[in-house]
């Protein structure tokens, strides 16, 4: 994942979420070449992030917080925060 490339030296972590089976989170990350940790979350972590459906992208907070909702909108805040 781009962002996680461009930001990784600077602290930034990219974690996938999943409620499918570790097979199944296995095979997509081969699929789509992820390079970063899928784990899998119970129900409340996609019920407290509002998480209807994926794939979604969030960037939160090392406190919790949602700093951003979608690809873009996350883009545009670690730009304005790192630069670049």
């Amino acid at each position: 994942m781009q962002v996680r490339r461009q930001y990784r030296d600077r602290g930034v972590e990219v974690i996938g979420l999943t409620r499918s089976s570790r097979e199944e989170a296995m095979a997509f990350a081969r699929r789509h070449g992820a390079d970063y940790p899928i784990v899998g979350a119970a129900d409340e972590a996609f019920r407290d992030y509002h998480v209807f459906f994926v794939p979604v992208v969030y960037l939160v907070s090392p406190s919790g917080m949602v700093e951003a909702d979608g690809l873009e909108e996350t883009r545009t805040v670690l730009a304005r925060e790192f630069g670049s």
